[in-house]
């Protein structure tokens, strides 16, 4: 009976963040400063154009890659937001959510043994999604000194030759870290020097702060050919349950993305395409509005969490999260995340989630409102204190 289950299904282990939500699920009163998902709802004009959708009865399989309305969407959001110009036909392709975006593109790139240069802490699902692939995750440890961004001298020495891919997220889950012009153009430069491919996580792109702006790295000059662009309406439209992403890449790996794609979940639903149309394409007042919300709460927190004792903020440039670095308080991420939640019912995620280099730090999510944020701080301070 031990040989029933595959290796994969026995060497993928689940992520510190779910033990973290099974812990808390059995708990009253949680304030949670954990989940990385919008408590916002969905745009009423995005829920409108669904009803309608489903009132004309599209409730049909779709094409593998997604209607092309879709993907006509998507294209011309890629080159107005993103300066990359694709081809809707043949080089975009609608997923399950970025999360999907990212499994096929890995399992179209990578033969077994294959090494992807994966920047660290880095989202958990990555190093996972790499192994279910047969590849081979690299860590490359990003330091706070240089804004949790890796450098391109020590990128330059982790690769070898069964290095594939380099795979970076900028903005940058777990610690808002945003990859600059002059950081980007250097990881090209490696990327076409090495004959590398570059997974380019692109799902906070929104939410960027302090006269930082986004940069996709597909937009620079012999890039659109060696990157493969990951996207989701997740965030930025507060569409998490609707699974809607997408991917650009060049036209023979979308194709493999494709073939995959229809071998593991046909399509993408098909009413959810429909609101990606409108989500794309019309009117931005809500985004606006909830990118001016996280502003506020991001600028709270930093200076709420900055006044309690034995913790130490790295000031976010992106996303709507903040890593705090607890050292000072004696406990290891993992003790202080357990405790905070079983004496205050605050959850936050321990660092060591991440994929390394976040030993010292907890990752804390500002998707909550600023009641029970203030709620939070309130209780975080009588924590330490005590």
């Amino acid at each position: 009976m031990s040989r029933i289950l595959s290796k994969t299904a026995t060497t993928i282990k689940p992520s510190s963040i779910r033990e973290m939500f099974n812990l808390a699920s059995g708990m009253d009163n949680v304030i949670n400063l954990g989940l990385g998902e919008p408590d916002f709802t969905t745009p009423p004009n995005v829920i409108k154009a669904a009803e309608i959708a489903l009132q004309k009865g599209l409730t049909h399989y779709t094409l593998n890659a997604g209607n092309l309305t879709v993907r006509e969407a998507v294209s011309q959001k890629l080159l107005s937001k993103n300066g990359i110009t694709t081809n809707p036909e043949t080089e975009v392709i609608i997923t399950n959510g970025a999360m999907g975006g990212l499994y096929l593109a890995l399992q179209v790139l990578l033969n077994f043994g294959d090494e992807v240069i994966l920047p660290v802490p880095s989202w958990t699902n990555y190093s996972a999604q790499i192994q279910m692939a047969n590849g081979v995750p690299v860590p490359l440890i990003t330091q706070r000194k240089d804004g949790f961004i890796p450098d391109p001298e020590c990128l330059k020495k982790r690769i070898t030759q069964r290095t594939k891919a380099i795979l970076i997220n900028t903005p940058g889950n777990p610690t808002g870290g945003v990859y600059t012009k002059e950081i980007l153009e250097k990881i090209a430069e490696i990327a076409i020097e090495y004959d590398l491919m570059v997974i380019s996580d692109e799902v906070y792109e929104y939410f960027i702060w302090e006269g930082y702006e986004h940069i996709s790295i597909a937009s620079f000059p012999g890039m659109a050919e060696r990157t493969v662009t990951i996207n989701s309406l997740s965030k930025t439209y507060a569409m998490t349950g609707w699974r809607v992403g997408y991917a650009t890449a060049p036209a023979n790996i979308t194709a493999a993305m494709i073939m995959l794609q229809e071998n593991v979940y046909a399509c993408v639903n098909s009413i959810a395409q429909e609101a990606a149309i409108e989500a794309l394409s019309g009117t931005s007042e809500y985004l606006d509005a909830m990118i001016k919300e996280y502003a506020t709460r991001r600028d709270y927190m930093i200076h709420a969490l900055s006044e309690l004792p034995g913790l130490n903020v790295f000031k976010p440039l992106g996303t709507f999260y903040m890593v705090a670095d607890i050292s000072e308080t004696g406990y290891s991420p993992d003790d202080f995340a357990v405790k905070l939640l079983k004496n205050t019912g605050v959850c936050v995620i321990p660092g060591t989630a991440f994929g390394g280099g976040g030993e010292n730090f907890i990752r804390i999510a500002y998707t909550n409102t600023m009641p029970n944020l203030e709620n939070a701080i309130n209780r975080m301070s009588l924590f330490i204190k005590s």
